[in-house]
């Protein structure tokens, strides 16, 4: 008959155990949660930036797996707070040990005749002498290469301007280019994009995300293959406002945080601008207001005018452009 000389482990130590790795699990939850609720808050900000629509579908969408995402992860926090503290003394998950600052030690430099070395921060700085050496005076006929530079100087100065021409060339090619249609991904997208590959030669896809980017090349291509879309029923997709249709958006600083936007907005018509909607920026971290009014406005030329307004409420102010997240 064997004995087993081993003591069995306590009960306790084990339940301590079990408590430490359950707050572990807990914690790595909670962390995964608040990526995901600010993932989503993100998104949401972004398709509010861009598409200016609180009423579609897609933005409701994208809204309620923000509420979902926040709900879950003020829940988790709950749920860490209300469970008790780690029972294990000292661990290394769960305690946070003092930081003790280092003591810096004086070292002092001696030479064998007993001079003592200063620290660095009291000695001189060495100071680094310039030798100057003599130029060499050129005696030669200094108008001799003459006609050579000017001729060079021409050839660059063409150069110059081909490029520049080369350069407006390709900028208004790019500024021309229609903006891109997003088609949802579904089972059948393959069939989808064979159709309209025959439909429209010069199509160009690309992925992005969960939707697919139809580029053409013309604003009349852009509105033909709108059209076709529209008339199939089966196809999800949503487009991108050129950008001499989007209104202008800028942000109004210099304004006390608490300014009431009513009078941002008599000031505004007053100066004969028609602000189409006028709100107070938050922060993204403390939900606080901020001292910054973001304007919404026709795209006119008067609306243009609105970046050189420098007084607003009997106050110095200044109008920059909106950028939008993404």
């Amino acid at each position: 008959m064997e004995c087993n000389n081993s003591r069995p482990s306590s009960p306790s130590l084990t339940q301590d155990k079990e408590t430490c790795e359950t707050l572990r699990l807990m914690n790595e939850r909670l962390r995964i949660l608040k990526m995901q609720h600010e993932d989503a808050y993100s998104h949401v900000c972004h398709i509010e930036s861009r598409y200016m629509d609180r009423e579609s579908d897609f933005y409701k969408g994208a809204y309620g797996l923000y509420l979902t995402a926040k709900e879950a992860a003020e829940e988790a926090k709950g749920e860490y707070l209300s469970f008790p503290k780690c029972p294990i003394p000292g661990c290394p998950l769960h305690t946070q040990l003092p930081i003790t600052p280092q003591k810096r030690s004086k070292t002092i430099n001696f030479d064998n005749e007993g001079f003592q070395t200063p620290p660095i921060r009291k000695q001189a700085k060495r100071k680094i002498i310039e030798q100057y050496f003599p130029q060499i005076i050129e005696t030669s006929n200094k108008f001799k290469n003459l006609k050579l530079q000017n001729e060079i100087s021409e050839s660059q100065t063409i150069q110059e301007e081909n490029e520049n021409k080369n350069n407006d060339t390709e900028m208004t090619i790019k500024n021309q280019l229609p903006p891109p249609i997003m088609l949802k991904i579904t089972k059948n997208y393959r069939q989808q994009l064979k159709e309209l590959t025959l439909a429209y030669e010069n199509l160009r896809t690309k992925l992005s995300g969960e939707y697919i980017k139809l580029y053409v090349d013309t604003p009349e291509q852009y509105r033909s293959l709108t059209k076709y879309l529209k008339q199939t029923e089966t196809a999800e997709y949503y487009v991108i406002k050129p950008k001499q249709e989007r209104p202008i958006r800028v942000c109004l600083k210099g304004l006390p945080r608490d300014t009431d936007m009513e009078d941002i907005q008599e000031e505004l018509i007053e100066l004969g601008f028609n602000p189409q909607k006028i709100c107070q920026l938050q922060n993204r971290r403390t939900k606080l207001p901020l001292p910054i009014f973001l304007i919404t406005l026709p795209r006119t030329e008067e609306a243009e005018k609105i970046f050189k307004i420098t007084r607003l409420c009997f106050m110095t102010i200044r109008v920059e452009g909106y950028r939008g997240r993404g």
